[in-house]
């Protein structure tokens, strides 16, 4: 075991030393920062870089030493994930496109009694559970678009610019119940987990949240340390103005309606379109991985 210990930290160290002879800068000619081996370090006119936020890489690295919670390895298949672009116009300019998407699911199970065993067999009834389901559905995208300059010596960059925001977002529920209303049961035991009450007369069905639309202008600044041939680690903060508006919330509930001797829908909805807005300052920040080729 001790053998195998000691070759795995000789091969490391290898590499580790292979790695830093690489990373080795010199002045070309023409002025770019290159290595030993003449590989650009510092992306150039004409380039692309394509990236990924870091944080979730951090947080795992900061788990797996802190060990506070239970450490997961990070894949590409986060609900939320930010990915960058940018195109370099020179060597110390370029657009560039940050998308930020969260589409997800959650279900949420609560167990309550079964009211049919209940009424058939009390005494077994009393145990027996059934469960009620929630499904909360997430849609959210954020596309952030700007122009951005540079400048540094070496592998470290400073870069800052201006960009423009657009994004929307919604939040859907549907809710299943284990015991259905009937004219014999026109008040089912039900959940209460989710603001309702055990023996409700009016269930909540469905909850389409309302569609919220952001539009912003704003700066933003940070740096880049290139920590190998074209590939970058990073951070940046933004600061402007967001503007957001909310559209109205639709719940669609079930209730049993004596007059026809039915369980009915009804649909309803709830908050002003047009006017729950914002319109303030909006600062943010993030880590990133990019790559440029």
């Amino acid at each position: 075991m001790k053998k195998i210990i000691i070759s795995l930290a000789l091969c490391l160290c290898a590499g580790f030393a292979a790695v830093a002879q690489e990373l080795e800068t010199a002045s070309s000619a023409s002025g770019a920062v290159v290595t030993k081996r003449g590989t650009p370090i510092l992306p150039q006119a004409g380039d692309f870089a394509i990236g990924v936020s870091a944080n979730p890489f951090l947080d795992y690295l900061g788990n797996f030493f802190g060990k506070t919670t239970a450490n997961s390895a990070p894949t590409f298949g986060w609900s939320t994930v930010t990915v960058y672009g940018k195109y370099f116009l020179e060597d110390n300019r370029a657009i560039r496109a940050k998308l930020t998407l969260n589409y997800g699911s959650q279900k949420d199970e609560r167990f309550v009694r079964d009211d049919n065993l209940f009424a058939n067999d009390p005494l077994l009834g009393a145990t027996a559970t059934v469960k009620d389901v929630r499904k909360t559905g997430t849609q959210a995208l954020n596309l952030n678009a700007g122009y951005e300059l540079r400048r540094g010596r070496g592998r470290l960059q400073g870069f800052y610019g201006g960009e423009v925001t657009l994004g929307y977002g919604k939040i859907n529920n549907t809710y299943t119940y284990a015991n259905p209303m009937t004219d014999l049961n026109q008040a089912p035991t039900s959940t209460t987990a989710w603001g309702g009450v055990a023996n409700p007369t009016t269930r909540t069905l469905k909850q389409k949240g309302g569609l919220t639309v952001n539009l912003g202008l704003g700066g933003f600044a940070g740096v880049e340390y290139f920590i190998a041939p074209q590939i970058s680690l990073g951070g940046e903060v933004g600061v402007g103005l967001l503007y957001t508006t909310t559209g109205q919330t639709e719940t669609t509930t079930e209730y049993f309606n004596t007059s026809t001797g039915q369980v009915e829908e009804r649909s309803q909805r709830s908050g002003n379109p047009g006017k729950n807005f914002t319109f303030a300052a909006k600062g943010g920040g993030d880590i990133f991985l990019l790559f440029h080729f």
